[in-house]
């Protein structure tokens, strides 16, 4: 009897660790080249990446906990930034002193990597 106790208990505990696994949202790369208006990369721009939550219970769609939080990050040397976002959609906007701040809303899918280009003004 003690086997089967033992035995129940480890299927219960890999039933419990395979239903947190398959919880956790897919991720997927949502990456991007910023350039200037002569087609140039620009490095060092700085992204932010900012869900655009549809969450209809959240009377704060931006505080909902349902929406992933956002990402900064910075455009290496050759104007070229790369994150992991879970689906969904997304405002991206770059900033760069001596251009106006550029934004575009992207749609991020399971199906491959989206890849964006912002042209600064």
């Amino acid at each position: 009897m003690t086997t089967f106790k033992s035995c129940l208990y480890i299927l219960v505990i890999g039933l419990v660790v395979a239903t947190c696994v398959a919880q956790e949202p897919t991720k997927v790369t949502l990456s991007g080249t910023v350039i200037d208006p002569n087609k140039a990369v620009v490095p060092h721009a700085q992204i932010t990446i900012k869900p655009v939550c549809q969450c209809s219970d959240c009377p704060d769609p931006q505080s909902c906990t349902c929406c992933p939080n956002q990402v900064a990050v910075v455009t290496d040397d050759a104007g070229n930034f790369r994150v992991s976002v879970i689906p969904g959609t997304y405002r991206v906007r770059a900033e760069v002193r001596g251009f106006k701040p550029q934004e575009l809303t992207v749609t991020v899918n399971t199906q491959a990597e989206q890849h964006v280009r912002i042209q600064m003004q």
